[in-house]
């Protein structure tokens, strides 16, 4: 008689930029893979922003396949490596090894492009939530603002640039999550209620 295998389950941690994802993430205590190690290296290819600056908020500079495949690499193996994404450099620079102990029930997948890789896992059944994590609009735009700044991701100019398109996606973006069944929660009520999930 076979034993049944039974794999972790996946919890995404979405929202709009500047919402307070990786700062919610930090609190929690279960093993997370970050999404945002898959970004794609900077190049002309890549759409722009404005000018010669890329836009790293539009889907196209996302991996979903690459990321998709470790992802799944670690939920059936208990371990995963790579080559992650450079914030400042906009290369893919270090590699990065990740393991999870044997019995691992959840993993936290926190970042704003998870939507193109939910459906494959909910059709799996390897998804077992999802949490649109909102914040007052006013708010997301001064934490990302001096997010950009402070962690040298753009020039003044371009990251309030930046911001300003950023306000007239976010609806959009919550809509996608909203279609996938997510709840939509604020700061305090996320961590209450993630803190549920523990190993």
């Amino acid at each position: 008689m076979h034993q049944e295998v039974t794999y972790p389950q996946i919890i995404f941690l979405a929202g709009a930029s500047g919402s307070g994802k990786t700062t919610l993430a930090k609190l929690l205590s279960i093993p997370q893979f970050n999404l945002d190690h898959f970004y794609r290296d900077d190049s002309p290819e890549l759409p722009k922003l404005i000018g010669k600056t890329t836009d790293w908020d539009l889907p196209e500079v996302w991996d979903h396949e690459l990321a998709l495949e470790h992802l799944l690499e670690l939920i059936k193996t208990g371990k995963t490596s790579y080559v992650k994404y450079d914030m400042v450099t906009a290369k893919k620079k270090d590699k990065f090894e990740l393991e999870i102990a044997p019995g691992t029930k959840y993993i936290l997948c926190e970042g704003i492009f998870s939507y193109l890789i939910i459906p494959q896992l909910q059709k799996m059944d390897l998804c077992t939530d999802i949490i649109w994590l909102s914040q007052n609009r006013r708010l997301n735009t001064v934490r990302r603002l001096k997010r950009d700044l402070r962690e040298n991701r753009a020039s003044k100019a371009i990251a309030a640039y930046r911001s300003t398109i950023l306000n007239l996606r976010d609806s959009k973006l919550k809509k996608k999550y909203l279609a996938l069944d997510a709840r939509v929660m604020n700061f305090d009520s996320a961590l209450r209620y993630l803190s549920q999930y523990t190993n």
